[in-house]
C-alpha cells in the first residue's frame, strides 16, 4: 500500500513537540513492515531557523520524505502557522499515487491543503489530532482556531474516512464533536525502546549543570507553554524543595511562557534549585533521563505525551495528572496520577519521594509497561489494519 504521512514540522524539529518523532518512527517502522511511505513536511526547524540538509540525513530511510519551505519561519514557530505554499503545487500532481493518507495534527494549513485536494481525488484521508481536538483545547482555542474550524474544519471531518485516537478519553472528545464511533480507532502511541535499551553511564547530567550526587532530579521535558501546568509545577516544587534535598529540571523549546516562568521561579525563591537546560535531544537527553529520579508532567491537558513514554522507557517513575490521560500507568503502577493543582501536584510528589521502595519498584513497571504496551510495532500493525480497512471502506467519498 502506499501510504502518505502528512506533518508540518518533522525530527528532529524538537521545537515543536513529540508528534514529529512520532511520526518518524511511525514512518520508519511502516517501511520496515514493507509500506511503501512518503512523508511531506515543512522546513520548520525551531526559532532561530528553518531546517538544513545537514539537520538530519534521510539516505538511509526505506521511507521518502519531502520538505516544504514555510512563507514565514516566524509565523510557524510563534503562531503555529505553517504556510507552504508550494507543496499545494506537489499535492495536485502526486496525490493520485498514493491510496491513502494520514494527516497528524489538525489546525494547520497542510491539513487544509492536502484534505481538500484528497477530496477532490476521492482519496481517503485519516486524521491522528494529536490531541488539538480535545474538549480542553477547544475550550480554549485562539481566535483563529474558530475562525479554521468554521472555514474549513467542520468540512475536513465530515470528509475524513476515519480518525486515530491515541486514548478512551481523546475518543470521546471525538465523538463530542458529532463524529460518528465507527469511524473513531483507538491506536496508542508506540515508542521505538531500542533507543534506551543502553543508557549511558550515571551522573554526566549532573555533573554538566552541578547537581549533587546526593540530590533528588524532578524532570520535565516537554514545550514550555502557559498551558502545560508548568507554573502549577513550580509552586508544587517550592513547597517539596523546603523538606527535601531536590533539584526541578526543566527541559524543551520555549513556547512564549519561559521568561514569566524564570520569574515565578525567582518570586517562589527556588533559581537555585530549578534548570533550564532548553531544548535537549540525543545522547544529552539520555543522559537527563539517566540521572533523574522522577518525571513528572503536570499539563492539564494532554494528547498522548511521547516524554513521558521515554522516560517510562528510561526506567523512571511516572507523576502524571489526570489530564494527561494515561489510566495505565497506575494500572501497571509504574507512577501515580495527580489533579493538576498546586496541591495535588504536592501531594502526590511528596507520596513518591518519600517511598524509596515504591520509588523503584514503579521505575522498574514502567519499563515493562513501555516494552511490553506500547512499542512503535504494535502500534503500526494496528495502523496498517485500519489503513487497509480505510482503502476497502472509504473509497465511495463524493468529488468536490
Amino acid at each position: 500500500m502506499k501510504i502518505l504521512q502528512v506533518i508540518s514540522y518533522f525530527y528532529p524539529a524538537w521545537g515543536y513537540g513529540g508528534p514529529g518523532k512520532l511520526v518518524y518512527e511511525i514512518a520508519k517502522s511502516l517501511a520496515d513492515k514493507k509500506q511503501d511511505v512518503t512523508v511531506f513536511s515543512t522546513d520548520a526547524f525551531n526559532r532561530e531557523r528553518r531546517r538544513k540538509n545537514s539537520d538530519y540525513s534521510f539516505d538511509q530511510e526505506k521511507f521518502r520524505v519531502y520538505f516544504f519551505a514555510n512563507l514565514s519561519n516566524f509565523l510557524a514557530y510563534r503562531y503555529k502557522l505553517f504556510i507552504p505554499l508550494l507543496m499545494f503545487f506537489r499535492v495536485l500532481k502526486d496525490l493520485p499515487d498514493f491510496d491513502l493518507i494520514h494527516l497528524h495534527e489538525f489546525f494547520t494549513a497542510t491539513v487544509v491543503i492536502v484534505a481538500t485536494v484528497a477530496r477532490f481525488y476521492r482519496i481517503p484521508y485519516l486524521i491522528s489530532p494529536h490531541g488539538t481536538l480535545d474538549s480542553f483545547n477547544l475550550e480554549h482555542r485562539s481566535f483563529f482556531k474558530k475562525i479554521f474550524m468554521k472555514l474549513f474544519g467542520l468540512k475536513i471531518i465530515k470528509n475524513a474516512a476515519g480518525f486515530a485516537a491515541a486514548t478512551s478519553q481523546e475518543r470521546k472528545s471525538l465523538v463530542k464533536l458529532g463524529i460518528s464511533g465507527n469511524k473513531i480507532h483507538l491506536v496508542q502511541n508506540g515508542l521505538d525502546t531500542s533507543e534506551f535499551q543502553n543508557m549511558p553511564p550515571r551522573g554526566s547530567f549532573r555533573k554538566k549543570f552541578h547537581i549533587p550526587d546526593s540530590a533528588l532530579i524532578l524532570f520535565y521535558l516537554g514545550r514550555i507553554h502557559h498551558l502545560k501546568g508548568l507554573d502549577i509545577l513550580v509552586r508544587s516544587f517550592s513547597m517539596i524543595h523546603q523538606k527535601q534535598n531536590i533539584y526541578l529540571v526543566i527541559a524543551g523549546s520555549d513556547d512564549g511562557f519561559l521568561p514569566a516562568l524564570k520569574k515565578l521561579v525567582k518570586k517562589e525563591k527556588v533559581d537555585q534549585r530549578v534548570i533550564f537546560p532548553g531544548v535537549i535531544s540525543g545522547y544529552l537527553k539520555l543522559q537527563a533521563y539517566r540521572d533523574a529520579d522522577l518525571f513528572v508532567y503536570p499539563s492539564p491537558s494532554e494528547g498522548f505525551s511521547i516524554a513521558v513514554l521515554e522516560a517510562a522507557a528510561s526506567g523512571l517513575p511516572l507523576v502524571i495528572t489526570t489530564g494527561c490521560k494515561f489510566p495505565e500507568i497506575e494500572k501497571y503502577q509504574a507512577g501515580i496520577i495527580v489533579s493538576s493543582t498546586i496541591n495535588g501536584l504536592y501531594q502526590g510528589l511528596n507520596k513518591l519521594i518519600k517511598d524509596k521502595k515504591y520509588l523503584l519498584t514503579a521505575g522498574i513497571n514502567a519499563r515493562k509497561m513501555v516494552t511490553r504496551y506500547f512499542t512503535i510495532t504494535s502500534m503500526t500493525d494496528n495502523l496498517k489494519k485500519i489503513y487497509q480497512q480505510g482503502k476497502i471502506n472509504y473509497t465511495h467519498l463524493t468529488p468536490v
